[in-house]
């Protein structure tokens, strides 16, 4: 056995309480996955239908100034 190994204790942060790794994700909570699948899709029809019209960089200013604002507006 490496001598690395002997040293090695497993983490116990799935048995104590208030662990922040879940079995399951409660429900409602948004998480990465979910919010990949909801914007993806809807990114892209959105920027393809700007590409086949011819207004990208024009697209991607408008969802630029749009995340800006929601941003500042959130502090």
């Amino acid at each position: 056995m490496r001598w690395w190994k002997l040293s090695f204790k497993p983490s116990r942060a799935s048995n104590m309480p208030g662990s922040p790794y879940l079995d399951e994700p409660p429900k409602g909570l948004l998480t990465w996955p979910k919010l990949l699948r909801l914007a993806g899709p809807t990114a892209l029809v959105f920027f393809g239908a700007a590409w086949y019209v011819g207004v990208l960089v024009e697209a991607m200013a408008v969802v630029t100034v749009t995340v800006l604002v929601m941003v500042l507006r959130a502090k």
